[in-house]
């Protein structure tokens, strides 16, 4: 995954609970997304934005239940009034899903830094339909993902094969 084709696959919308049809309106006026190179930045457009904005991608999540899995990024802020971060998210029973339906993580930023590398790691149960993951930014500021990865982990008494 990276972002030399642009954003292909990756929406920007709120990565609030309670998603209507005014509060998506609102983020696409609030903050912006693009490809940059090949880093995608996710921005704030107005002087205030209101509430938070994801720049995410959905996968069906047939070839992880059960598995642990890490997704991770270089990122980089600038300017963030609030919170920007990496943000992986665990859905069942559909896209707009109740709180106890849901898993989510979270990796937060604030203010300006420049790239470092982070991860979030975590279990996907057997009856989770969607894996949701990308970064977010609530205020103004702008933050830079690149070298995405979406990774299933080894599990931990698993050796290097062969060696016995």
């Amino acid at each position: 995954m990276d972002f030399g084709e642009g954003l292909d696959r990756w929406d920007l919308d709120s990565s609030a609970r309670d998603l209507v049809e005014e509060a998506a309106a609102r983020v696409r006026h609030d903050y912006s997304a693009a490809a940059e190179g090949r880093s995608a930045v996710l921005s704030s457009a107005s002087a205030e934005p209101r509430g938070p904005a994801m720049l995410a991608q959905a996968i069906f999540a047939d070839d992880y239940r059960g598995a642990t899995v890490a997704f991770g990024g270089e990122i980089r802020a600038e300017d963030v009034a609030g919170q920007a971060g990496l943000r992986l998210e665990i859905l069942r029973k559909g896209w707009r899903i109740e709180a106890d339906r849901r898993v989510e993580r979270t990796v937060n930023v604030m203010g300006s830094q420049d790239w470092s590398r982070r991860e979030i790691t975590v279990t996907v149960p057997e009856e989770t339909d969607v894996i949701r993951f990308g970064i977010t930014l609530a205020g103004r500021g702008r933050f830079w993902l690149r070298n995405p990865e979406l990774r299933r982990e080894r599990p931990q008494d698993a050796g290097p094969a062969g060696v016995g």
